[in-house]
């Protein structure tokens, strides 16, 4: 059943963000409420571009890419994705991740694939605390009194201490941007998330780029194809002018082929795949463009 629940509030980031392993430096800026009404299957689409305060009232048990999230009524949770994390934050309570205990000042860490491993690490408070003040949130910022409290106490003691790991930006802010355009695309992820080894996700690439040609899915077919050539092609630093030349291609696609009645039959040639319709027969490629599987190329048999 794909029940709803509870989007409590929607946390807009500023470009920058710091989120250490241990010690985490969060710049917020801007905070909306929503108290919006999702279907469980749409909330990462949500988290690809900002964080999500979950109403655990209303959330006790949810599924979020393949990560089981158990919450109760004293846990307060926070979502978000980086260009190569996803994470869970805890700032009050408990809840568990994945059968395992996240606890007020940890957060549950894993990688876009379904195959990556996971951590279970601490955050920073203080710092995280300052900026959800910026942000006019001082009603998540005064629960983390208490972990700051314990903190500084490891620290003195030397038992916690500053790292410069990065989980919310784990390259330079401006290429941080850049990579969140196409490797957070909710498609991608899924496919990723999904699949078990390299082979799985990238069947599940080709699966949901057919699925989207069939159904005229203009946005999906976009996030499918390789944005390197687009890139290319254009300004890096203007996003929105690659991300509209590859929308267009994308157009074009949809308009010029005709999927229907596809089957996927793999080639012996590595990365390449045929698909052949009631009409047509084509020859896919795929291939590997920073961390994630992308569509390179189709054309007709």
């Amino acid at each position: 059943m794909n029940k709803k629940l509870i989007i409590k509030s929607i946390i807009h980031l500023a470009s920058f963000l710091a989120f250490s392993m241990l010690i985490t430096s969060v710049h917020a800026a801007g905070f909306v409420f929503e108290n919006q009404q999702v279907y469980e299957k749409s909330l990462a689409s949500y988290i690809t571009n900002d964080w999500v305060e979950l109403d655990t009232n209303e959330a006790k048990k949810l599924s979020l890419l393949g990560i089981a999230i158990e919450t109760n009524n004293d846990s307060k949770v926070l979502l978000g994705t980086s260009s190569q994390f996803i994470f869970v934050l805890c700032l009050n309570g408990n809840f568990n991740v994945n059968d395992e205990e996240v606890i007020a000042g940890e957060l549950f860490l894993t990688g876009h694939d379904g195959f990556s491993s996971f951590r279970i690490v601490a955050y920073d408070a203080e710092r995280l605390q300052n900026s959800l003040r910026l942000g006019g949130r001082d009603d998540l910022a005064v629960m983390l009194d208490p972990i700051i409290i314990s903190q500084n106490r490891l620290k003195f003691w030397g038992l916690l201490r500053t790292s410069y790991f990065n989980v919310a930006t784990p390259v330079i802010p401006q290429i941080e941007k850049i990579r969140k355009t196409y490797l957070n695309q909710v498609d991608i992820l899924a496919a990723r998330r999904n699949g078990q080894n390299h082979d799985e996700i990238k069947l599940n690439v080709i699966d949901g780029f057919v699925k989207a040609v069939q159904s005229k899915n203009n946005t999906s077919v976009s996030a499918y194809l390789n944005p390197q050539y687009f890139i290319e092609n254009s300004k890096a630093s203007k996003i929105q002018e690659w991300k509209v030349m590859r929308h267009d291609f994308s157009t074009t696609l949809v308009n010029d082929l005709d999927l229907t009645g596809a089957t996927v039959e793999k080639s012996n040639v590595k990365n390449e795949f045929f698909i052949k319709t009631n009409i047509n027969n084509y020859r896919l490629k795929t291939s590997l463009y920073d961390t994630a599987v992308f569509i390179d190329s189709i054309t007709e048999e």
